[in-house]
């Protein structure tokens, strides 16, 4: 007798926490449809997708579970199904205030879904960060994602809530992660890649540095170590930050074909080396001067050796119009332009190069990105 009272006294404690079965909330409300019942908290939005799951009028009951999280409340429903709401049922009031992460995600996202638009110059102006019009944005929370209607481009952009409270600066009870900057290579599409020897060199690189940052593209520079100052590390840097990719051009770009292959490769890996040392970036690649190359000083060296197929002749005609008509004439999917960032005729022609390659439909890659991105490995590579 005792025993039974026992057992009794645990089953009414179970239905009392809601622990063996639904737990019915006192503030919950009730819709039925049929045989299917569902239990909502008094939110219009919660409603609706609540009165979906018995439009099948098949048998069911669904309830909710509330969580205490962060700044809010999580309503999560047995179908797996996730809102946020304030303690008092209301939707999160939120607003932008990175919209850096904003900016970077929605081209990330509209390009992952293959939207043309999201590969055109005009694009990428659009939504840099100070252009985003984010006051006609609004926020929501579902499905561990921060949802954000963007109207012009008709798109609701998702961002993991782990990224949400740098976004807005609300706790939501998820283990936040540091962002970094996304980066989306659609390998159906035509990509090129613009290479720039003989550097460093601030006036011009500082030029397509900007570039690179305006219109989110990549290219790859080739430096000479000789050329190496406190200045131009420091500029390097920024360059290193914006995810563009550095090589060797040798120390005094010397032909490699007057030293032994050992000599060849101290040339080489001596501006590695340096450039290592003053900012943590590892070189992987090197542009033998002159394109001069034999294939036991490219196994002595021990980094890929990086030709081109396209000549802008920069260095012959020192002229903004001429080298742009270069790229632009021979340009093909897969190519490695060459160019050199010591002309600012150079830096005046890829100002009009870049935007108008892009609108063109290619995607401005490194070296190494093409070289991913065709799946081709070895110790030389000149494009295709």
């Amino acid at each position: 007798m005792k025993e039974k009272k026992i057992v009794l006294l645990i089953m009414i404690l179970l239905l009392l926490t809601g622990c063996g079965g639904k737990k019915i909330h006192k503030d919950a409300r009730k819709y039925q449809n049929g045989k299917c019942v569902v239990y909502y908290p008094n939110n219009e939005t919660i409603r609706d997708y609540a009165m979906d799951l018995c439009e099948s009028k098949e048998e069911a009951t669904h309830d909710f579970e509330i969580k205490e999280l962060g700044d809010f409340f999580s309503i999560t429903y047995d179908t797996g199904k996730s809102f946020y709401v304030t303690e008092k049922y209301k939707d999160p009031e939120l607003s932008i205030i990175n919209k850096d992460i904003v900016s970077d995600q929605l081209r990330y996202a509209m390009k992952a879904d293959g939207l043309d638009i999201a590969y055109t110059s005009q694009f990428i102006l659009d939504t840099a960060a100070d252009s985003l019009p984010i006051d006609e944005y609004s926020l929501t929370v579902e499905d561990g994602n921060l949802r954000i209607y963007v109207p012009q481009y008709d798109y609701t952009l998702k961002i993991p809530l782990c990224y949400a409270f740098a976004v807005t600066g609300k706790d939501f009870g998820i283990m936040t992660q540091t962002y970094h900057k996304h980066r989306f290579i659609d390998p159906q599409r035509p990509m090129i890649a613009l290479t720039f020897d003989d550097g460093p060199y601030s006036t011009v690189d500082s030029v397509i540095y900007d570039l690179m940052e305006k219109y989110d593209a990549r290219c790859t520079f080739f430096f000479v170590g000789d050329r190496f100052s406190e200045k131009e590390i420091e500029n390097t840097r920024r360059g290193i930050a914006l995810g563009l990719e550095y090589g060797s051009h040798t120390m005094s770009h010397e032909h490699l074909g007057d030293y032994s292959d050992a000599e060849a490769k101290k040339r080489v890996t001596k501006v590695a080396d340096e450039l290592y040392a003053q900012t943590g970036y590892q070189m992987k690649i090197y542009r033998p001067p002159y394109g001069e190359r034999n294939t036991s000083m490219e196994q002595s060296i021990g980094m890929t050796a990086i030709l081109w197929n396209v000549d802008s002749r920069d260095w012959s005609n020192r002229d903004a119009d001429t080298t742009y008509r270069n790229v632009m004439d021979d340009s093909t999917p897969n190519d490695i332009i060459l160019m050199h960032s010591l002309y600012t005729s150079t830096a005046d022609a890829c100002k009009r190069i870049v935007p108008e390659l892009i609108d063109q439909g290619y995607q401005l890659v490194t070296v190494s990105e093409l070289m991913q991105y065709l799946g081709i490995e070895g110790s030389v590579f000149g494009g295709r």
